[in-house]
């Protein structure tokens, strides 16, 4: 019985050292043909570090508000507005969509939906958005008045042709 026990433990103790053994093997192979197959250029090392910067921005902006939610005294406290723009900032410039807010910034995407409320129903224009702008409706005038044969649709071509699309039923 003790043989026996003892040739288990060995065979154990052989097995381990092999398993061991074959991933070191594994490991320096992989970086021998790793380094051998893939020699970036300098442009895409450029390209790497510039996107790991952003990275690494991106991580620190999320770290420090964690940490601002981890000091607060109570759980449901309100950000104060530095904080809530830095939320906004950080989900805006690395693309976090609305939805992940929980997931990213600890913070319930219906509360960012409530920050944008307030932001969205402020409106300073007096004037609705489907109106035409009154500069477009001169600019209208003077072409028909200055080329009297053309149609609504042409007027509307030659506007689209300098990147203002504006339909011919509005031209009309």
């Amino acid at each position: 019985m003790k043989n026996e026990a003892e040739l288990i433990s060995w065979s154990v103790r052989l097995i381990l050292k092999s398993v061991i053994v074959s991933a070191k093997c594994a490991a320096a192979c992989r970086s021998r043909f790793l380094t051998e197959v893939f020699v970036p250029s300098a442009d895409e090392l450029l390209k790497e570090v510039a996107l790991l910067r952003q990275k690494v921005a991106e991580l620190e902006g999320l770290i420090s508000i964690f940490r601002s939610q981890l000091e607060a005294k109570s759980e449901r406290r309100h950000l104060t507005i530095k904080e809530r723009l830095s939320v906004m900032w950080h989900m805006e410039f690395f693309g976090i969509p609305r939805c992940r807010a929980k997931e990213y910034c600890g913070i319930c995407s219906s509360t960012i939906y409530c920050w944008l409320q307030g932001i969205r129903h402020t409106t300073t224009s007096t004037s609705p958005a489907n109106k035409t702008s009154e500069e477009i409706v001169k600019l209208v005038w003077e072409i028909a008045q200055k080329n009297s044969g053309w149609g609504k649709l042409r007027i509307a071509h030659q506007l689209g042709l300098l990147n203002i699309l504006i339909a011919a039923s509005t031209i009309r």
